[in-house]
């Protein structure tokens, strides 16, 4: 329920312009990040089903990922996080 409301709030192209609480992000930035970590960590299940146990990213640096990811991200995030 929470995640259907967030997606059809965040639908809206003047909300997806506003700011967060994690500046400098918007909340495009913020559904992007969002996107990127769902699809990160379903990578690193199956991964980790066939024995891959490689850590995503260095400890420490998981901010820096965050922010490498969401620099990164093309397409719709709302489109990719739906997926």
């Amino acid at each position: 329920m929470l995640f259907r409301s967030y997606l059809a709030c965040a639908a809206d192209p003047a909300v997806q312009r506003a700011a967060t609480r994690c500046p400098p992000w918007t909340v495009r930035d913020l559904t992007a990040h969002l996107a990127a970590t769902f699809h990160r960590f379903a990578d690193q299940l199956g991964k980790a089903s066939a024995g891959d146990l490689t850590a995503p990213f260095a400890p420490g640096d998981l901010s820096r990922e965050n922010l490498r990811a969401v620099e990164l991200f093309r397409g719709d995030p709302l489109q990719a996080l739906r997926r």
